[in-house]
């Protein structure tokens, strides 16, 4: 058996592993940064949200149109597919994220957000049939058990509302959503097209809650409108585009699980850059998602077939 296709599969499914933790990476710096500008600005965060994803979605638009407008075009039959991805993946992770945390806080917001894992799993193994990643059922409980002890470990513990709660859990579906939905997008056209419509729509969704039309009536500085520039190209172009990426060649539960070391580097940078607290616990579940997510890759290393091929 010739050993070449499969150790290229192997290597795209690394590679695929690698831009996904890109993707969490740009998405906790720019947590980071949001929470240090949040604490001396007025923005509004359903107002931030419409203006990052309309932002986003001109620049890649006006990218595209240069320098590959080939990627612009899609079927009419698939104008139903983006739609709804735009809208019930894209726009209402969002909304229903900064909901929980406005009847909350951060932590108890991110901590049900990141409970979509384990719905990604329910649904591609109860559903869809998959057969279920090695060691599938521990690297779940070692990745929650780590998010609860990383996030609530600060001191704030859980915190919401009846709304909130079930916002959070919306926010888990619809991340869930995200990433199924998103792997059969990424398998018709390639991400950058997929994320420029998927960003349209959800802009479009967002107008009747940011209402951008009273946008001279906020008073902006310049620095404001820097801050948005930066969340839409490094908070929401480069990250969603490297996530999308990394779904060509990673399954969706290991994908969104993968995607939870986005709180594991944000807590650890805002440790670094702003100083905030680092208890024990914190550190003890950093670790079992940095443990989780390793196993995932050591479980495919240790299934591989004797005589050298990889899965």
């Amino acid at each position: 058996m010739n050993p070449a296709p499969a150790r290229t599969a192997s290597a795209a499914n690394l590679r695929g592993y690698l831009l996904i933790a890109g993707a969490a990476l740009f998405w906790a710096v720019s947590g980071i940064l949001a929470k240090f500008l949040f604490s001396s600005r007025s923005l509004e965060p359903t107002v931030l949200v419409q203006y990052r994803l309309l932002v986003s979605f001109a620049c890649l638009a006006l990218a595209l149109a240069v320098y590959a407008p080939h990627e612009l075009r899609i079927h009419r039959r698939h104008l139903r597919y983006f739609l709804v991805y735009g809208s019930a993946g894209m726009a209402l992770v969002q909304l229903t994220y900064f909901v929980t945390i406005s009847e909350g806080n951060v932590s108890t917001a991110i901590f049900l957000q990141y409970l979509a894992p384990a719905l990604t799993a329910a649904y591609m193994v109860g559903c869809v049939k998959q057969p279920a990643p090695a060691g599938l059922g521990q690297n779940l409980v070692m990745a929650i058990a780590g998010s609860s002890l990383l996030l609530l470990g600060g001191g704030q513990g859980l915190s919401t509302s009846p709304l909130g709660l079930v916002a959070g859990l919306t926010s888990a579906a619809s991340m869930s959503f995200y990433t199924i939905y998103g792997a059969r997008g990424v398998a018709l056209y390639g991400p950058r097209t997929v994320l420029l419509y998927s960003l349209g729509t959800a802009s479009l969704c967002l107008v009747p809650l940011a209402r951008p039309w009273e946008v001279l009536s906020w008073g902006w500085a310049a620095t404001d409108w820097l801050f948005i520039l930066y969340m839409a190209i490094f908070g929401t172009l480069m990250p969603f585009a490297l996530f999308l990426a990394g779904l060509r060649s990673v399954p969706p539960v290991q994908a969104s699980l993968t995607a939870m070391l986005e709180p594991v580097l944000a807590t650890f940078g805002a440790w670094l850059a702003l100083g905030e607290g680092l208890g024990i616990w914190q550190v003890v579940g950093g670790g079992l998602i940095c443990a989780a997510v390793a196993r995932l890759q050591l479980a495919k290393w240790r299934a591989r077939p004797a005589g050298g091929t990889k899965a």
